[in-house]
């Protein structure tokens, strides 16, 4: 049976706003509108599930239950206090609060986490007696409250995700500082990859870009690999739904190029030694040689993020080469994309 549609918003990096409208689009999502690092849009649960499950360049999909105004933090107290929680949470459920505040009013985030948090408790405490209420859990909460403050405006919601989405699940060890990736799709998707030529990444540190470039070429969800998502603890989860959208392997393909299709190098060999134990598609993936490398004839994507290691905290260059002609006329196609890395 088909749920009703309602709006839910997905957070991204500044700049993927695109990125990601696309992705939604292409997923069957209705009315998508992108904004300043995120894209609003509606569905159903099945397009929340898929959302979660396919988009690379989203960092968590929430869905808003409740918007109002509050004047100081009294009012956003008896404001929460007012919402049916019972829907939401039992005694036996835990809960955590994530405050986004950008406000005059509420100027400390951590109070506004004690109000929400202190509401919601004394609702449950009002109707069941003292001690009777849902545990407060900083990680891994079965519940997960966004509480986003613009000025005087509140809109709570669901964290449907749980913890990001760019923890994909698939990382057996990394290096200390790898590049984000929702970060990383998102740069090879807006400089045109889409696994039909080769690609090298000549400084691939953790392997990122490689891995997330294998997942793009083969069409493989970057959500298969999590151990959980936030949804599944909320009472109307339909896990038959769920598993049929899990197991869906219909849209996978073998990439175009069988034979190395996706190449890798790097001067540290302790760095490559990593990207290999955390390659999901490591049968798509050879170290960096003359047939696609420098000089080469064949047209293919290179991607590296160069001295990583000196900006480590600080602001970072990522060059895209993307080839549609012999490396050596392409000079002038270089793209550099500048990000700052963040969480």
């Amino acid at each position: 049976m088909k749920s009703e549609n309602f709006e839910m918003v997905a957070k991204t990096f500044q700049g993927l706003e695109d990125v990601l409208a696309g992705e939604l689009t292409r997923l069957g999502a209705e009315n998508v509108t992108p904004g300043r690092r995120m894209v609003s849009f509606t569905g159903d649960n099945e397009m929340l599930y898929k959302a979660n499950l396919c988009c690379r360049t989203a960092l968590r999909i929430l869905k808003p239950i409740c918007k109002f105004t509050a004047s100081d933090p009294d009012t956003l107290y008896d404001m929460v206090k007012e919402m049916d929680w019972s829907s939401l949470l039992s005694v036996d459920k835990t809960f955590s609060i994530d405050p986004v505040v950008n406000s005059d009013t509420f100027t400390h985030s951590r109070y506004v986490t004690y109000r929400v948090k202190d509401a919601i408790v004394d609702y449950f405490q009002d109707r069941l007696g003292e001690g009777r209420r849902p545990g407060v859990r900083l990680q891994d909460a079965d519940v997960m409250i966004n509480v986003h403050i613009d000025g005087n405006r509140v809109t709570m919601s669901l964290d449907s995700s749980g913890e990001s989405l760019h923890k994909r699940g698939y990382r057996v060890a990394q290096t200390e500082a790898p590049i984000n990736e929702v970060l990383a799709a998102g740069i090879l998707l807006k400089a045109g990859y889409d696994g039909q030529c080769p690609l090298v990444d000549p400084m691939c540190g953790s392997g990122t870009f490689l891995i997330e470039a294998a997942m793009i070429a083969a069409n493989i969800n970057p959500g298969v690999y999590r151990r959980n998502f936030a949804f599944e603890q909320w009472p109307d989860f339909d896990e038959e739904l769920f598993e049929r959208l899990y197991n869906d392997d219909s849209s996978e393909r073998t990439p175009y190029y069988r034979s190395r299709h996706i190449a890798q190098s790097d001067c540290d060999c302790r760095e490559k030694h990593q990207a290999g134990r955390s390659r999901p598609l490591g049968r798509h993936t050879d170290q960096a040689d003359s047939k696609v490398g420098r000089g080469s004839r064949r047209r293919h994507t290179r991607v590296q993020s160069p001295l990583w290691r000196a900006h480590i905290g600080r602001r970072h260059s990522i060059a895209v080469f993307h080839h549609r002609q012999p490396p050596q006329k392409c000079v002038q196609r270089l793209s550099c994309l500048d990000y700052r890395l963040s969480g």
